[in-house]
């Protein structure tokens, strides 16, 4: 009678263990898949230790161009202005017979120091120069005083002294130009400059 509850405990502590051993291998629990499980998390730590420890190596940019480091600069002197005189707009290098040029006159103690520049034309022999006074006397006008001045060479600035003058006198100056040429005709004089009133001091 004693031997049956006995036999009856140990079947059922039996079906406890079975039961168990399935529940595990149902959820997966085996020693099999643990082991797995352990050598993927060691093999993922290693290799995200080889990648930390690995020393990062330079990659250049493609297209990015070099820039030299100079070892001189050159530096460049500008070269010195150049003075160029202008020409006389009275030196055209001909006679031109319509057109009347001015005169520079420096009235002194009874003379006067006129200057001009020289037309450059070939045809031009010499020059002819008069200080024509301003005052109208009553009767006949004496005679203008004309002296003659040599031609210059060139675009040249030809300066005459005219004395004999009267103080306080106004004058106005007179330039005739001496020309020989088959155009104009051999010791022809056509008048090419003349001055505002000048008063002499």
């Amino acid at each position: 009678m004693n031997r049956t509850p006995r036999a009856t405990g140990l079947g059922i502590a039996g079906v406890a263990m079975l039961l168990a051993l399935s529940g595990c291998s149902l959820l997966g629990l085996t020693t099999e898949s643990t082991t797995g499980s352990g050598a993927a998390e060691a093999g993922t730590a290693d290799w995200s230790t080889r990648v930390l420890a690995g020393t990062p190596a330079a990659s250049p940019t493609p297209g990015a161009p070099l820039s030299p480091t100079p070892t001189s600069v050159l530096t460049l002197e500008p070269d010195p202005p150049v003075s160029v005189s202008p020409v006389p707009s009275e030196c055209v290098g001909n006679l031109r017979p319509n057109v009347l040029n001015g005169l520079t006159v420096t009235p002194g103690a009874g003379q006067a120091t006129v200057s001009w520049v020289n037309v450059g034309d070939p045809a031009v022999a010499s020059y002819r120069l008069a200080a024509i006074p301003q005052t109208i006397y009553h009767g006949e006008q004496p005679p203008a005083d004309w002296q003659d001045v040599p031609a210059g060479e060139g675009c040249t600035t030809i300066t005459q002294t005219v004395t004999g003058l009267k103080k306080g006198e106004a004058y106005i100056f007179w330039l005739d130009a001496i020309v020989n040429s088959y155009e104009y005709g051999v010791g022809r004089d056509i008048q090419i400059a003349r001055s505002t009133p000048v008063i002499v001091r």
